[in-house]
């Protein structure tokens, strides 16, 4: 569940920055979905730009070690899996 803490020292911040990521990847996966399925956003506007150029620096280490999309149905599961990873260490604060 995503809870932002009251910021009391640096374990709160962690857990505030980690909530931050994940709510910003879960937003890249719905509006890369929705790109997909012929949604008019453009990928090219700069709220998309963006919002990649933030979540993509967390995703790319995952995705050069999962075997391509084309191998997997045509799914990502690297944002999936940066998803648990963040989720795992947030739990980890608390």
């Amino acid at each position: 569940m995503l809870l932002f803490v009251p910021i009391y020292n640096i374990q709160t911040l962690l857990i505030n920055l980690l909530s931050i990521a994940m709510i910003l990847i879960f937003v890249e996966i719905l509006v890369s979905n929705l790109i997909c399925f012929g949604v008019k956003i453009s990928h090219r506007s700069p709220f998309v730009k963006t919002l990649r150029s933030i979540v993509y620096p967390l995703v790319n280490p995952i995705r050069k070690i999962m075997p391509p999309p084309s191998r997997t149905g045509n799914l990502d599961f690297a944002p999936m899996i940066v998803l648990f990873i963040l989720q795992a260490v947030r739990n980890a604060l608390l």
